[in-house]
């Protein structure tokens, strides 16, 4: 839990994360940490995944595409005072197709737009 408790005060320290979105990831590293302590049979090492994880869990993305910048589509953009999202994906064989976009969310904070959700973080994904 020393872990989760430094990764979460690297994502304070960035500003960039909506404290909703921070609560979310504490507790999916809880769920998983009671995953492996609770398996039966015990996990070994980095062999637990989960269905979704084709792709990168903060971009869904699978592998790395060159040039993605150059790629990136992004649709459904919606926009509210306080709350904003999108969904995204990139143009190539390799990333996610039209029909499986990757959900992101915003919340405006004090003036600041921080991410407040990834659709790889979303805890449904962790059962």
């Amino acid at each position: 839990m020393i872990s989760l408790n430094h990764t979460i005060d690297g994502f304070k320290k960035t500003d960039y994360f909506s404290s909703d979105f921070l609560t979310n990831y504490f507790q999916i590293g809880l769920q998983l940490d009671s995953i492996i302590k609770n398996a039966n049979p015990k996990y070994n090492g980095n062999e637990m995944n989960f269905g979704f994880e084709g792709a990168d869990n903060w971009n869904g993305f699978q592998d790395e595409a060159d040039d993605y910048w150059n790629k990136l589509l992004i649709s459904d953009f919606k926009l509210t005072t306080k709350k904003a999202s999108l969904k995204w994906w990139i143009n190539t064989d390799i990333g996610l197709s039209s029909s499986n976009k990757y959900l992101v969310g915003f919340v405006k904070n004090n003036g600041l737009w921080k991410v407040s959700y990834l659709y790889g973080f979303d805890k449904i994904n962790y059962k």
